[in-house]
């Protein structure tokens, strides 16, 4: 396990104890600079924790018989992990402690058939999550796992991938991409990128998409998946995965793969915390310049450590971009938002962090 502290520039050992974790390590999710989570599968599934950067890792969950084959936290302290069925059921687990401990949710869908699931095809938004199987279906919930139902992914018997954009427009790939425009509940074959292999990995923001199939190859596509570009080729490599995060409206990540292969995305401009105080309540400021063309910055603190939503809608009430969702530090931020494909019009951005909710208006002139 490798582990990086500027940017991907070094990488270094993340596993500074040989034996500790054993196995191949199939998923990994980290919410700060010290805290993250793994799991493996040897002779039985393991979730290790590490609370000091990868220095020690602790075996804080064990599974026999079981295959766990991701991890996502929704707050420095609740997260989620699924993996294989187990007895006929899914697993399902859930964390309150950020992830010392660990319990299987008793809403978990029952196995249907052969099922079994995919490493790294899960993905959380909201309350609503999603995840891929081997049987030509999806699994959802929109109201964090209290409750199932599932989409046919017609066209793809294997969901490798899977990524939404909103609650509503999301992308599962397989042999073939499908595209679901009500949160799942079907999908239909689009088209795909490339002419041959897997699509493994998926993200996306807004209208944009990101996918890599088995290869040496990240595509792009600008209008919601009906066209696809090349947006990067690394010679010698097989790509296995993408992981981002949005910043003003636009990804910063990774994409990995076999070899040792690692890419990654730069963002043009960053989000920065501009004041080291911690502040006393939630704000949201009022954008400036405003109007603006095309960039223009929005201001927010949060008094408390959690996950911060910042998002762009339109008058019609369509989100159009994502700007921030991920767990922040208790702080007061700036993010620098680039409306350069966007038409002119109002607007409204909206961040939301706990129990916080504020909306305010905003007017891109050009």
């Amino acid at each position: 396990m490798r582990v990086t502290t500027n940017g991907g520039l070094t990488w270094n050992n993340g596993n500074a104890a040989p034996g500790v974790i054993n196995g191949d390590i199939f998923n990994i999710y980290a919410w700060s600079a010290n805290d993250a989570l793994c799991t493996t599968s040897p002779a039985a599934t393991f979730i290790y924790k590490t609370s000091n950067g990868g220095a020690t890792w602790t075996q804080v969950h064990t599974l026999a018989g079981g295959f766990i084959n991701a991890i996502q936290m929704v707050s420095a302290t609740e997260g989620y992990a699924t993996g294989d069925p187990v007895g006929g059921v899914w697993e399902f687990l859930k964390t309150t402690n950020g992830g010392t401990t660990w319990a299987q949710v008793p809403t978990a869908p029952a196995q249907v058939g052969g099922e079994a699931g995919w490493n790294n095809a899960f993905y959380i938004s909201g309350t609503n999550m999603w995840w891929g199987t081997n049987q030509t279906r999806a699994y959802r919930s929109t109201d964090m796992g209290a409750t199932w139902t599932s989409g046919v992914t017609t066209g793809s018997v294997n969901s490798y991938a899977i990524h939404y954009n909103s609650a509503t427009t999301g992308l599962a790939g397989g042999n073939a991409m499908t595209l679901s425009t009500n949160g799942g509940a079907n999908y239909a074959t689009v088209t795909a990128p490339g002419t041959s292999g897997n699509i493994n990995s998926l993200e996306g923001n807004g209208s944009d998409w990101w996918a890599t199939r088995t290869g040496n190859t990240v595509y792009r596509s600008t209008d919601g998946a009906a066209t696809w570009t090349t947006a990067y080729t690394q010679t010698g490599a097989s790509f296995n995965d993408m992981d981002f995060t949005i910043s003003n409206g636009c990804p910063v990540g990774w994409a990995v793969g076999s070899a040792g292969s690692v890419a990654k995305m730069s963002n043009l401009v960053s989000v920065i915390n501009t004041i080291s105080e911690t502040p006393s309540s939630f704000s949201l400021m009022q954008n400036y310049p405003n109007p603006f063309n095309p960039e223009t910055k929005i201001a927010y603190t949060i008094p408390n450590n959690g996950l911060v939503t910042l998002k762009i809608y339109n008058l019609l009430g369509k989100e159009v971009a994502s700007l921030i969702n991920e767990v922040k530090s208790a702080g007061t931020y700036e993010v620098n938002f680039n409306a350069a494909n966007m038409s002119s019009g109002v607007y409204f951005y909206r961040l939301e962090s706990g129990n916080f909710v504020d909306t305010k208006k905003m007017f891109l002139l050009k």
